[in-house]
């Protein structure tokens, strides 16, 4: 039987991490989900705790800004949406979208998402990245 505390998330501090919440309630298979700065500096994130530490998270979220910062400079040029990008491995999923206002958000997912749940899984992230969006603008 799964104890309470392997199940319990970290939900940040704003309404970003609330939203990254309710994304990892929604995906079980969700280990974190980060929104950093054009620094690599986290702004928010919410993580399941038993699935990855706070600091890992942020360097995780650290790490895709800097590697996708030219991308998001070529999407900004060319005036094209945010994309999203996802790279699968054995050991998990990493989803991730350079957003249009110098923010990068990325979800790390654990092993065990089949093809047929990666379509649903991206669509969500795709839609938590437009909320996200939506509040950066509000």
């Amino acid at each position: 039987m799964e104890r309470a505390e392997d199940d319990a998330i970290d939900r940040g501090f704003s309404e970003f991490g609330a939203a990254f919440a309710a994304y990892l309630e929604r995906h079980r298979s969700c280990r974190g989900v980060v929104l950093t700065d054009d620094d690599g500096f986290p702004i928010d994130y919410a993580r399941r705790c038993a699935g990855i530490s706070a600091l890992d998270v942020q360097i995780l979220g650290a790490t895709v800004e800097r590697a996708l910062a030219p991308l998001r400079e070529v999407v900004r040029v060319r005036g094209l949406g945010p994309p999203t990008l996802c790279a699968v491995a054995e050991r998990g999923v990493l989803l991730t979208s350079p957003l249009a206002v110098d923010t990068t958000l990325a979800a790390i997912h654990g092993a065990g998402v089949d093809d047929g749940a990666l379509a649903a899984l991206t669509a969500d992230f795709e839609a938590l990245a437009e909320r996200v969006l939506g509040l950066l603008r509000a």
